[in-house]
C-alpha cells in the first residue's frame, strides 16, 4: 500500500500548478469522490469559482465492481476549456467513459488530470503526477476514519498487562481490553495449539505507527500478531472519549 500525505499532496499541487496555468481553464469537473480534494484545492489556486461533479462507481471501498455507474453529468453548455480530476486513474475506466460521455455531449476542450496513474492502465492522463503499482490511502481518506482497534496476542497475563501499562502511560491508546484465548496456528509446518491472552487496542489512526513500533519493541514473541481495524462508525461520545484520552 501506498499511504499519500498531506505533506506529498502540497508538494504535487505546485508542480500540477505549473502544468495547468496555461490551459486557462474556465471551470473544474471532478469525478467524485476521489477527485473532490484535488479539485477544491486547484479551484483556489487557479481561482477558478465553477467547479462541477460528476458522479461514478466503480469501486466499492477497495473492491471493483463489474460495471461503471456514470451519473450527474453536468450542464457544460457556457464553457470552452474543462479541466477534468481524479485522485487515481487505475484501470483507466472511469476517466476514460467519463471522456466519452461529456465528449458526445459538449464539444469542448478538455484536459485530463490524476495525482496518480497506473502504467497498465488503458487511458493516459494528459498530467499524471506519480506512478503506483499497489492501492493508494489518500489522506482525506485516513481523515474520515479517525480511530481504529488494534489486535495482538501475548504468551500469558503478565505480558498483556505491560503491554497495557506502556500504551496506557504514553497515552497511545484509550483502552486496552485482556481476555483468554486459545490459539491454534501453523508453525514450522505443525499445527500448534496454546492457551494465549489477546489484547485489544483502542486509539486513533494517526497513533498507530507510534502504537505498532511500541508494540514491536515491547513483545516478547519473535513475530508478533499486529493487526489494525478502522473503525467505521460508532458512539460519538465514546469516540471523542478515545479522542480526548490520547495524544499525538
Amino acid at each position: 500500500m501506498i499511504k499519500y500525505s498531506y505533506d506529498d499532496f502540497t508538494i504535487d499541487l505546485e508542480t500540477i500548478y505549473s502544468r495547468v496555468i496555461d490551459f486557462n481553464a474556465d471551470a473544474i469537473v471532478c469525478i467524485a469522490r476521489g477527485g473532490m480534494s484535488l479539485a477544491h484545492q486547484l479551484s483556489i489556486m487557479l481561482d477558478i469559482r465553477d467547479v462541477l461533479c460528476i458522479n461514478s462507481i466503480y469501486y466499492d471501498d477497495k473492491q471493483k465492481q463489474n460495471d461503471i455507474n456514470i451519473f450527474n453529468i453536468p450542464n457544460l453548455d457556457k464553457y470552452s476549456r474543462v479541466l477534468l480530476v481524479d485522485d487515481i486513474v487505475d484501470s483507466g475506466k472511469t476517466m476514460r467513459d467519463v471522456l466519452e460521455i461529456l465528449n458526445k455531449k459538449y464539444k469542448i476542450e478538455y484536459k485530463s488530470l490524476s495525482i496518480f496513474y497506473k502504467k497498465n492502465s488503458i487511458f493516459t492522463p494528459d498530467i499524471w503526477i506519480r506512478t503506483a503499482d499497489s492501492w493508494v490511502e489518500f489522506f482525506w481518506e485516513s481523515i474520515q476514519k479517525k480511530y481504529c482497534i488494534v489486535l495482538t496476542t501475548t504468551k500469558n497475563k503478565n505480558d498483556a498487562k505491560n503491554i497495557a501499562k506502556v500504551l496506557l502511560d504514553n497515552s497511545l491508546a484509550s483502552c486496552v481490553q485482556i481476555s483468554k484465548i486459545n490459539s491454534y496456528y501453523n508453525y514450522k509446518n505443525k499445527i500448534q495449539k496454546s492457551k494465549e491472552r489477546k489484547v485489544e487496542i483502542k486509539t486513533r489512526n494517526s497513533l498507530y505507527e507510534k502504537l505498532e513500533k511500541k508494540l514491536l519493541e515491547i513483545h516478547s514473541y519473535e513475530v508478533p500478531q499486529i493487526i489494525k481495524i478502522d473503525i467505521n462508525n460508532g458512539d460519538q461520545k465514546y469516540l471523542n472519549w478515545i479522542n480526548s484520552t490520547t495524544k499525538v
